[in-house]
């Protein structure tokens, strides 16, 4: 195999295999901060606006931790569209990184209040919401599936596991 590869070029493989690892943790920070993105975007989950509805006696914590997020926002959904999910013309994609990296400490502490907001709620989730959350995502399921018709399945839909389902997995 080696006598395929050009002279002064190294083989695919060798290169990987002496890769520093902060090469493979800065490819999981990018999807990572991209999926926060996601999470907060008003055009996509919107977990802001959710948990201020699903929980409005935290409310205003949920609005203080925006408050402290809200700055680095526009950085972290530039990353993510010209970077993280989608690769825009280079300049821009560079830019995008470069701008992240440069704002990082205060990007991690917007990453860090969510998380810590996020942690918050999944304590809060089973002892708050009771009952309620069994009967609302079946209502939710019913309308997805009026609306994907048939070929909807609703034992997937619950699988994957982004709600909690208080039946054990394993019986």
């Amino acid at each position: 195999m080696k006598d395929k590869v050009p002279q002064g070029l190294v083989m695919l493989t060798s290169f990987l295999a002496f890769r520093p690892p902060q090469y493979s943790a800065d490819s999981l920070k990018t999807v990572a901060v991209s999926w926060l993105a996601l999470f907060i975007d008003k055009n996509g989950m919107d977990a802001i606006k959710v948990w201020s509805r699903v929980f409005p006696m935290h409310a205003g914590k949920v609005q203080a931790a925006w408050k402290k997020m809200e700055p680095t926002w526009q950085i972290l959904r530039d990353f993510r569209n010209r970077a993280g999910f989608h690769a825009d013309k280079p300049i821009r994609f560079f830019g995008a990184r470069h701008q992240l990296r440069k704002e990082w400490p205060r990007v991690q502490a917007a990453l860090d209040e969510f998380k810590n907001l996020f942690d918050f709620f999944l304590k809060k989730e089973t002892t708050e919401l009771g009952s309620e959350l069994g009967p609302a995502l079946d209502s939710l399921l019913d309308e997805l599936e009026k609306k994907q018709g048939p070929k909807f399945q609703r034992d997937q839909f619950k699988a994957y596991l982004m709600i909690a389902d208080p039946t054990p997995l394993l019986t």
